[in-house]
């Protein structure tokens, strides 16, 4: 069942970069500059996340300040 999926998927996607559509649109400027935002967004993003993993398994492996004071 997943591999029907798949194959029905990837065929729909080869399907629509082989054919020749006219596409008659434009980008406007405040397009592209959204564009750039997102991506600027998703990196800022992905990089907090792993920041965040990183300081949690890094904290595992710390001592604590509690056995530090006694």
């Amino acid at each position: 069942m997943k591999r029907s999926i798949f194959w029905s998927a990837t065929a729909a996607a080869v399907g629509l970069f082989i054919l020749p559509w006219n596409a008659w649109a434009y980008l406007d400027p405040g397009a592209g500059s959204m564009a750039i935002q997102a991506l600027a967004a998703a990196i800022f993003t992905v990089a907090v996340f792993f920041r965040q993993i990183r300081n949690r398994v890094c904290s595992l492996f710390r001592r604590s300040s509690r056995h530090d004071k006694q």
